[in-house]
């Protein structure tokens, strides 16, 4: 029996020669040459030769490689059976000369792909340079692709080469493209054993309005899982795409908050509530100025929810009096009532849709575009039983006395019942008569609209007075550029809700609605982007409540002091004294117009601007006059700012140098050889010498009592010791209790 795998040794030579295998040998992930060479089964067919006979690029070899042509404007269908042993599926867009490829290696729960882009590749789609790469943001976010069947849908668009899994054509991978490229190959990093791949459909791509089918025919996209099969190869009623819709169990008598991020091409908005056999569908599409839904209401559709008979439809009589709803978020209140399903947007239960629907206790709600082209965002909140007539419903499900609703205080545990930051108070019902309400502004004419669209770029009154400069006055607002930090202090009344700081451009703001803090000082706020010139009309960037509404209070009545700074691409705002708890919001550069205003505007907001000076350094604290002083001055027992805020009462605590009582800070910490804060290790105490006029850490200690710190400090009062290794000082006078020579 011949040896396999024995590592020949050249007697005349003093190296080690190449090992040669049989094939068996190679093992997995590696590629046999046709010498009988072992190589990594990726540098196949890489456009390099590795094996010593030039076997792994030959024809024989590469020629199998699944190509297709593919010009600009069309989408092909791309089927892959994939192993482990194959990692990555890898998609490349070629020229004669040079390839953009995407190297996919799983999807998030939403279906967004994790890929890496390269472009600049040689003929074979390798040994490119990195465009970019995508990780969802958060690598636990994704998994691996699974073993089995992949299906992606992959278009060469004008420039740019875009592969999604099959129905997720929002969730798409994009890498740039030099034309003229219309090669598609399709590979994988591992070669030793071939993934099969099949092309399917190769035409032009479908339009918004519909749906394209893995065969490449477009069907319009309301007719996709409705039921019944339109397409040739039945891909329209895929199990897996249609049973992913969202829903949740509404059993008879609960409300459940629904929240949707809603764009234009999905259309219509269509609640389900469905038994096993057939669903009862509202079709809502807009609401008027009073919030009243304009919808379409379906009974005895199928299952899916398709081929029902109309029982209603409301447009409010006429098509002016409403509007389409807007792109971005829309929330709804849905109600399994006895025989009923009913509908309203948030905060306006007698505004209700309503459709029959079949007697039984347990009921699929389910929540989906009209167009189903792509999905569309959908949560569901506070699933339980409804409140009575004479109660407030909460955004978690809690029932509170109507009467408690925006009185200023907050009654539900999640705040909801005077949620300014989720713009739940403006909807309190203006009255008919001139004597409007706090929340509302009466216009010159005497109509009373919300007190939020005064000033906001539209005229909401008739007379237009609410954008009038008697009304809107001159702006709160001062000039910040890029690096500079200033401070900004307001006077506060409840009625005026949350505190809105934005930073403009000319045509548009960035901003940050901010309505309270957690017991650590962090801000609960939204931030918003794309706002208009005034700070209206933005789109909803992200939120923050300290998770839980539970953490963090609204800002009481009276004066808040902010720190606003203008970073590169970025504003962030703080409660002064605590940069490390900021609220951000990303600007588009160039901005440098800070504004400051109330949420309602019914009363004048006092603001006042200090300090619009560039920021200290990380060893400085930031006086509120924009002044910088050595940290370990701040909290000392001496004014070194010129506004004296280095010695705050409510910043410092009372700090005075005394028993119990805190020293100078804080400053930099440091734990174990790492830098840390003061508060996560509160009975650490720093032990300092002033020398020149400045104080000096000499080192540090423990408190053992609220007297008594212990320290490794040499004392100077013990001569003849180079070193003493414990000493004891008394915090009052700071005079040696005892030391313990080394």
């Amino acid at each position: 029996m011949p040896l396999r795998g024995v590592v020949v040794m050249l007697a005349c030579a003093p190296f080690l020669a190449q090992v040669f295998t049989s094939a068996s040998d190679c093992g997995w992930r590696r590629y046999q040459c046709t010498s009988g060479q072992c190589i990594a089964a990726q540098y196949l067919c890489d456009g390099e030769k590795e094996c010593a006979d030039g076997s792994d690029e030959s024809e024989a070899a590469c020629g199998r490689t699944p190509t297709t042509q593919l010009p600009v404007g069309n989408v092909v269908t791309v089927k892959v059976r994939r192993g482990n042993e194959h990692e990555d599926v890898n998609f490349h867009i070629c020229s004669s000369a040079a390839c953009s490829s995407l190297s996919l290696a799983g999807h998030s729960p939403k279906k967004s792909l994790r890929y890496i882009a390269y472009v600049k590749n040689n003929a074979q789609g390798d040994h490119g340079q990195k465009h970019h790469e995508t990780f969802q943001k958060d690598p636990n976010g994704w998994t691996s692709f699974p073993e089995g069947e992949l299906v992606f849908e992959v278009q060469h668009r004008p420039n740019e080469l875009a592969v999604w899994l099959a129905g997720h054509p929002d969730k798409a991978a994009v890498v740039p493209v030099q034309e003229p490229s219309d090669k598609l190959l399709v590979k994988h990093n591992y070669w030793s054993v071939s993934m099969p791949v099949e092309f399917i459909g190769n035409k032009a791509a479908c339009s918004d309005t519909e749906f394209r089918c893995l065969d490449g025919d477009c069907i319009d996209s309301v007719r996709r899982c409705d039921g019944q099969k339109h397409c040739g190869d039945n891909s329209d009623e895929d199990v897996k795409l249609c049973d992913g819709a969202p829903s949740t169990v509404l059993p008879k008598g609960n409300v459940v908050t629904v929240g949707v991020y809603r764009k234009q091409f999905h259309g219509d908005v269509e609640f389900h509530l469905c038994t096993s056999s057939d669903c009862s569908v509202l079709r809502v599409a807009g609401n008027d100025a009073a919030s009243n839904l304009a919808y379409t209401a379906i009974v005895k559709a199928n299952a899916r929810g398709g081929n029902g008979t109309n029982y209603a439809q409301t447009f409010e009589k006429d098509a002016v009096s409403w509007r389409w709803f807007p792109e971005g978020e829309v929330e709804f209140e849905a109600q399994h009532r006895p025989s009923e399903l009913a509908v309203w947007l948030r905060g306006h239960p007698d505004k209700a849709a309503a459709v029959p629907v079949e007697e039984k206790k347990y009921m699929l709600l389910r929540v989906l575009p009209r167009h189903r082209r792509t999905d569309m965002p959908v949560t569901f909140e506070g699933n339980a039983p409804a409140c009575g007539d004479s109660q407030f419903r909460c955004g978690d499900g809690e029932c509170v006395a109507a009467a408690l609703r925006c009185d200023g205080r907050r009654d539900c545990v999640d705040g909801s019942d005077e949620d300014d930051i989720l713009a739940m108070c403006q909807w309190v019902a203006a009255p008919a008569s001139t004597n409007c309400t706090f929340r509302h502004y009466q216009c010159t004419s005497g109509q009373c609209i919300d007190s939020d669209l005064r000033c906001d770029g539209r005229k909401q009154c008739d007379d237009g007075s609410d954008e009038s400069d008697s009304a809107c006055g001159r702006p709160t607002t001062t000039q910040l550029l890029v690096g500079n930090v200033v401070t900004v202090k307001v006077q506060k009344k409840k009625v005026q809700g949350n505190v809105r700081i934005n930073l403009c451009s000319s045509t548009a703001c960035s901003g940050l609605s901010i309505g309270g803090s957690s017991a650590n000082k962090s801000l609960a706020y939204v931030a918003y982007v794309r706002s208009n010139e005034r700070g209206d009309f933005g789109r909803k960037h992200h939120q923050m409540f300290e998770n839980d509404f539970k953490g963090w209070t609204s800002f009481p009545e009276g004066e808040l002091v902010f720190e606003v700074q203008h970073r590169p691409n970025e504003l962030a705002v703080w409660l002064a004294g605590h940069p490390d708890k900021a609220a951000v919001v990303p600007v588009q550069e160039p901005s440098d117009k800070l504004l400051v205003t109330p949420y309602l505007r019914s009363y004048v907001m006092p603001v006042e601007f200090i300090g619009n000076k560039a920021e200290c350094s990380d060893t400085e604290f930031r006086c509120l006059d924009g002044d910088c002083i050595d940290s370990v001055r701040r909290c000392d027992g001496h004014k070194h700012c010129g506004d004296n805020s280095d010695e705050d009462v409510k910043l410092c605590d009372g700090a005075i140098v005394g028993c119990g009582r805190g020293g100078p800070g804080p400053a930099t910490l440091v734990q174990n050889g790492n830098k840390t804060s003061i508060e996560s290790v509160p009975w650490h105490a720093g032990i300092f010498v002033e020398a020149n006029g400045r104080l000096q850490n000499v080192c540090g200690g423990s408190l053992v009592s609220p007297c008594i710190v212990v320290t490794e400090c040499a004392s100077e009062e013990e001569p003849g010791h180079d070193r003493n290794m414990l000493s004891g000082f008394k915090l009052s006078n700071q005079k040696p209790l005892f030391n313990q020579p080394a």
